[in-house]
């Protein structure tokens, strides 16, 4: 009877271990799934909103469409397509075409760096996304009110609770003529507005790369740098803002590389160092006339 119910009980066991493995690998399946489906939908959405910024930009004459299909950049068309100012109630925020881009570069710092501080950091980082996300928002809602004026509250409420329709909502606004009669005119910024975004993203480049990242700001500030560094050549203005991010790019681009690799060298040399001490001290302990 003994054998017979030890026998059972490893029976029950091994079936018991055969659902939980099945269980497992259903949940798995699952996971696949949904990052599948993520990552389609992700390429559906930019998609959407690049063909979106590109024709509403290639509509107004405005320099560069084919930005609209380079993240983070694109975000400095949509920021000139409003006029380049946010209002948030009678709070008018100019020179959106810079802020908007370089609020991606912010949150990638911040996300990378200050949450390194324990608690304090999650809680500034929390407060930091709910500005951010009011300024982009606001952004939306003047795009929303500039091409479809009749629709801007509901396309701003479902953009909210829904994100997901972000990019259709811009698609459907692509063959839409813009109205700027209720827009606030903005003064021009006095300097490139390109070379400022590239002497910015420069900056956060060099700062993200010691968190490790941070590559794609030193790209944007590169191409932004090239792009205004040309333009200003050809009017023959100082193009010192547009030097300096190229420069501040391409070393933050290095740097991200390049820091690793120094770290790893100087923990390798440091652990090397402290063997040979040790050996040292192990020596003249044991042999005192050393």
């Amino acid at each position: 009877m003994d054998y017979y119910y030890d026998y059972y009980d490893f029976g029950d066991s091994f079936y018991n271990y055969d659902a939980l493995g099945a269980f497992i690998g259903i949940i798995i399946v699952i996971c696949l799934c949904i990052m599948i489906f993520a990552c389609i939908f992700a390429i559906i959405a930019y998609i959407f909103k690049g063909i979106s910024l590109y024709t509403l930009a290639k509509k107004r004459n405005l320099r560069y469409p084919w930005i609209a299909w380079i993240p983070m950049a694109n975000r400095y068309l949509l920021g000139a397509l409003i006029n380049d100012q946010v209002s948030i109630g009678s709070l008018h925020i100019p020179y959106a075409a810079i802020i908007l881009p370089l609020l991606s570069g912010v949150s990638t710092l911040l996300s990378n760096t200050i949450t390194l501080i324990p608690f304090v950091g999650w809680i500034f980082l929390f407060v930091a996304g709910i500005l951010i996300a009011i300024y982009e928002y606001s952004a939306y809602y003047w795009l929303y009110r500039i091409y479809n004026p009749k629709n801007a509250t509901l396309y701003l409420v479902l953009s909210i609770i829904f994100p997901v329709t972000i990019p259709f909502f811009w698609f459907s606004l692509r063959d839409k003529a813009p109205d700027y009669t209720d827009i606030p005119i903005t003064r021009p910024c006095a300097q490139n507005p390109r070379a400022v975004l590239s002497f910015c993203f420069g900056i956060l480049s060099m700062l993200s790369s010691f968190a490790g990242s941070g590559l794609w700001v030193g790209v944007c500030a590169v191409i932004f740098g090239i792009l205004s560094y040309q333009e200003l050549k050809r009017e023959n203005a100082p193009a010192l803002f547009a030097i300096l991010g190229i420069i501040f790019g391409a070393l933050g681009i290095i740097m991200i590389f390049l820091l690793p690799v120094i770290g790893l060298a100087v923990f390798q040399g440091h652990s090397l160092i402290n063997r040979i001490t040790n050996s040292l001290y192990t020596n003249s302990t044991r042999y005192p006339f050393l």
